[in-house]
């Protein structure tokens, strides 16, 4: 979609809206333009025989006016309502970035608008300008967690041999508690720290191994000073002891 000529006159509000599984709804010259974005499920949204399906890759931009109907899905839509000039005429589909960024960018404006905070509208407004132009231009936004958390990472997958790795240490880089590099690390990664240098140790190991490495030396560059250490972390892990794994 080419949002490069529209122009929001007035923001209305968000919602949040519920679908349950199978309903179908018709919707009569809608009263603002908005967009849609579903949070989860797959909808249909259907204008003159022409059916448009949306999910959480595929969002709907609807003109003020239009009339469908929509067969839903079960699960929540964010819905940003707006009056605007230069949009197109018809349902139109687009995509740029992710249910999550939408996510956030509605906890804004849901709370600058409640807020009534001097400047809300203008910040609503530009937070709605920047949704547009980074759709239009397919551009994802700069993850500050994974930017943070970089240099931590480095360490593990460039130094991991080091037995001395731990998560203070690795926090102590970040000038950040120990409590609180773990939560961001498992927040961004959907893992613990510890279990991240562990796979890179593990399958490094592993590697070594099947290129018949000695076990001692294997150790030693998998980041364990005891060679009994290794091979009972090297069990836990795969299941069976490193010599296995010898081809």
């Amino acid at each position: 979609m080419d949002f490069s000529s529209l122009v929001v006159k007035e923001f209305v509000n968000v919602l949040r809206v519920y679908h349950d599984q199978g309903n179908r709804v018709s919707v009569k010259k809608r009263a603002a333009s908005a967009m849609i974005v579903p949070l989860s499920g797959d909808y249909v949204y259907t204008q003159d025989g022409a059916p448009h399906l949306i999910n959480k890759d595929h969002f709907l931009f609807v003109p003020a006016g239009a009339s469908y109907s929509i067969e839903c899905g079960e699960g929540y839509s964010l819905v940003f309502n707006f009056h605007a000039e230069g949009v197109p005429d018809r349902l139109t589909t687009f995509s740029g970035i992710s249910p999550l960024e939408f996510q956030e960018y509605f906890n804004k404006i849901a709370h600058l608008k409640a807020s009534h905070a001097p400047g809300g509208n203008l910040s609503i407004l530009s937070m709605l300008y920047e949704i547009f132009y980074r759709c239009q231009n397919n551009q994802k936004r700069p993850d500050r967690a994974e930017e943070f958390l970089a240099p931590a990472l480095s360490i593990m997958r460039e130094d991991f041999s080091n037995p001395k790795i731990t998560c203070q240490m690795l926090a102590e880089t970040l000038h950040i508690s120990t409590v609180y590099f773990r939560r961001l690390f498992q927040e961004k990664y959907g893992v613990a720290p510890a279990k991240y240098l562990k796979t890179i140790r593990m399958e490094h190991a592993r590697r070594l191994i099947q290129e018949r490495m000695p076990i001692q030396h294997v150790a030693k560059e998998a980041g364990y000073c005891d060679i009994y250490q290794f091979s009972r972390a090297y069990k836990q892990y795969f299941g069976h002891a490193p010599t296995n794994d010898i081809k």
